[in-house]
């Protein structure tokens, strides 16, 4: 007979519920056969669990990265785009979504709130079910959801977007104005150079390389009315350019680097920051041709235009 106040032992099925959450969620980011077979057979029983009512759904909560390679706006961008893919294909079990980036990250600004993904971006919370556990989701399945947003094909990317991710009205008013003050009447060609310390992901592009890029490509224009749309975490490079196409440079004004240092980590304005990487962004896809190098803000870019020619000057390592 059980002593008063003992706790009563896990029954058969909450162990086996345990044994699989530490499987799914604490394998890690690192990618192998083994891990693979564990995590893929951990969530094949999950479902079987789920179908005859021994466990439960989960509603599935994307929390801001920090200190990492996917604490950058657009990083995270593929990370969402990864979850509401999962979502998609395995409602048996991924009950909702939810974006809540909570006090902290590179564009937290408490003046403006407390989910930095909403200064910018319509609410995510999707799919709500009453009885499906909250689970957030932890760094490794962070880096695997990012994996599958950054290859995802662009018209995939663009169906997820209009349904599910929303630009803020305000943020509509200010790319729509640039455009119409702007872009008209020429033929835009987007310029995204992704400098400073990049170099660590991918090999650095020297701006010749980049240059006759966008050489050849107005060469291929056979006219002289065109603008070129640059963004850049680079004063240089800009400069760069605008020396070598005089009056046919346009850029967002916001701050960049001019000693090399990670503009995230020298801005000090949080908000304006998150802003301005938003607006280059949606300023590029608005372009009717794209080169760029390797860069998750570029790269999301062609989600928002899944019909832009790009050309890609660099892979990750």
């Amino acid at each position: 007979m059980r002593e008063t106040g003992e706790a009563p032992a896990p029954s058969l099925t909450r162990r086996m519920r345990r044994a699989i959450g530490r499987i799914y969620r604490d394998l890690g980011p690192v990618e192998d056969a083994c891990r693979d077979a564990l995590r893929s057979l951990a969530f094949m029983t999950w479902r079987i669990l789920v179908r005859f009512k021994l466990s439960r759904k989960a509603v599935l909560i994307m929390n801001c990265g920090e200190g990492g390679e996917i604490d950058g706006f657009y990083a995270q961008f593929t990370v969402i785009l990864g979850l509401l893919e999962h979502f998609e294909n395995f409602g048996d079990v991924i009950a909702g979504v939810r974006v809540d980036f909570e006090n902290r990250g590179l564009y937290y600004d408490a003046a403006f709130g407390s989910n930095s993904w909403e200064y910018y971006f319509e609410t995510v919370d999707i799919g709500r079910d009453s009885d499906a556990a909250k689970r957030k989701i932890d760094i490794g399945q962070q880096y695997r959801f990012a994996a599958r947003g950054e290859h995802m094909p662009r018209a995939k990317a663009f169906e997820l977007i209009t349904r599910h991710i929303h630009v803020k009205p305000h943020i509509h008013k200010i790319v729509d104005t640039f455009v119409s003050e702007h872009f008209e009447d020429f033929y835009l060609i987007g310029i995204h150079y992704r400098g400073t310390d990049k170099w660590k992901e991918a090999p650095r592009v020297p701006y010749e390389d980049l240059l006759d890029a966008v050489r050849n490509a107005i060469g291929a224009l056979q006219t002289d009315h065109y603008r070129l749309f640059v963004a850049s975490d680079e004063q240089a490079f800009v400069d760069y350019l605008a020396t070598s196409f005089p009056d046919k440079v346009l850029c967002w004004e916001t701050h960049r680097s001019v000693d090399g240092s990670p503009i995230d980590f020298i801005m000090g304005n949080n908000y304006k920051k998150g802003e301005d990487v938003i607006i280059d962004c949606l300023l590029l896809s608005r372009c009717r041709f794209l080169i760029r190098t390797s860069s998750s803000l570029s790269l999301c870019s062609t989600y928002f235009n899944p019909e832009l020619p790009v050309i890609l000057l660099n892979q990750r390592h």
